[in-house]
């Protein structure tokens, strides 16, 4: 092979032939391109062209190595294009094979050594335990996967009906374990169906994650007015490939409806629940009248587990100490035929209720109106009908009576959203 002695000093656009190859240096580049009038030793065929941007005028065969990207390209023309085809892979370039220099991985022991700083987007490195390839994605190694790669198995699966976060800000888990066909490490990760994976409004802080155990620890809110619901997206990853489960979440306020001892038909002091056995006709006094409740826009429900066919339930104002079905300031609801009391009408009322149905219970203290509904159907709805209203100024208080004495009923009062049987009307809170 010729010796070529290039000028220490040339100029831009100098040119120098050598062996039937015109060399060209270019002072923007800072290096010698070559073109070759043809190749091998039969007089004629394709011309090569060392340059980083590709031949302006090409001829159908020719060969270009583009300097820069380390690729041979062949210009190859056909019926319907014309366009550089690219015939080999990239490989390094420059003296010290810089550019592409990234594409060769660097082999570490295990992944526990790969470095987390000091990496280039692009990087890759090998770990020689598991033989496995990575890639650095400028923040983190990520593994790329080869062969035949399954997603990791759920071996906890989390729970898939509503959890219901605490009210006082305890925290509670959910435990969620995976493991990788092929022996990867698992790790956890958790997202939110939320606008940019926002923290939900319900969670006092980020949720954290045992990695070792699978245990995601969530902290809820104690505001009020950050109830409501979310879902959690929790994931499984093996570097490579992921897993993933939905969990819906809910926090809900309440706040117990309690019945004291001293009450009518009350024998004991009740908390969420309803024993009563009417002494005497309830109609002019007498009823059982629970503590006041709430105020606003509230729901609750009563499921009942068994009752006799003469009941009255129902609101009332709560100056109203000694409340009977048939009074002023309260609106009650009899049991063998739907109709509010007083006055006996039915009129957007329910048919009857008794044992075994739930009814549903809304009020709002600031426009004194009632509503009832009965297994999921409402008599008036709160979305769209008036209420039945509830005279005085006052709280309401929730009331039971009797038509006669004897007559009875026990059931349980429903507060916490995730145990309800029907949907919190639109606007409304759990009481």
């Amino acid at each position: 092979m010729a010796v070529i002695n290039f000028p220490d000093s040339p100029s831009d656009g100098a040119t120098q032939t050598v062996g039937g190859i015109t060399y060209t240096y270019s002072s923007s580049k800072g290096y010698w391109t070559s073109t070759a009038s043809s190749v091998g030793g039969g007089g004629g065929g394709a011309s090569v062209t060392t340059d980083d941007t590709a031949p302006s005028s090409p001829s159908d065969g020719d060969l270009w190595w583009d300097s820069d990207g380390g690729k041979m390209y062949v210009y190859y023309e056909d019926a319907d294009s014309s366009q550089w085809v690219s015939v080999s892979v990239p490989g390094s370039t420059g003296p010290a094979g810089a550019a592409g220099a990234d594409a060769t991985p660097t082999s570490y022991t295990n992944f526990a050594g790969f470095p987390s700083s000091g990496n280039t987007l692009g990087d890759f490195a090998v770990a020689q335990d598991t033989k496995t390839l990575y890639m650095w994605d400028g923040a983190e190694w990520d593994r790329v996967a080869l062969g035949n790669d399954e997603t990791p198995v759920i071996l906890t699966e989390p729970p898939t009906t509503t959890q219901a976060l605490n009210t006082d800000g305890t925290t509670s888990t959910v435990t969620m374990t995976a493991q990788d066909p092929e022996g990867f490490d698992i790790t956890y990760g958790i997202a939110y169906k939320t606008t940019g994976n926002a923290l939900p409004d319900q969670l006092a802080s980020a949720t954290t994650i045992n990695q070792s155990t699978g245990v995601y620890t969530f902290t809820p809110s104690t505001t009020e007015s950050n109830a409501g619901s979310f879902t959690a997206r929790l994931s499984a990853s093996d570097g490579a490939r992921i897993t993933t489960r939905l969990v819906d979440f809910s926090l809900v306020f309440s706040t117990p409806i309690t019945f004291s001892s001293a009450e009518p038909g009350i024998s004991t002091n009740l908390s969420n629940s309803i024993v009563y056995t009417a002494s005497t006709n309830t109609s002019a006094n007498s009823m059982a009248q629970s503590a006041t409740l709430r105020t606003g826009k509230r729901y609750f429900e009563i499921d009942i587990s068994s009752m006799s066919s003469n009941i009255f339930l129902g609101l009332a104002d709560e100056s109203v100490t000694d409340p009977g079905w048939n009074i002023a300031n309260q609106v009650s609801v009899y049991s063998a035929n739907g109709s509010y009391y007083p006055g006996g009408s039915n009129t957007g009322g329910i048919t009857n209720y008794a044992a075994n149905d739930v009814l549903m219970i809304a009020y709002d203290t600031t426009t004194r109106e009632f509503w009832i509904g009965k297994n999921g159907t409402w008599g008036l709805d709160p979305a769209s009908d008036a209420g039945k209203s509830i005279g005085g100024t006052g709280g309401f208080t929730l009331i039971i009576g009797a038509l006669g004495s004897g007559e009875n009923i026990t059931a349980s009062i429903i507060l916490v959203g995730a145990n309800l049987n029907y949907s919190i009307p639109t606007g409304f809170s759990t009481h």
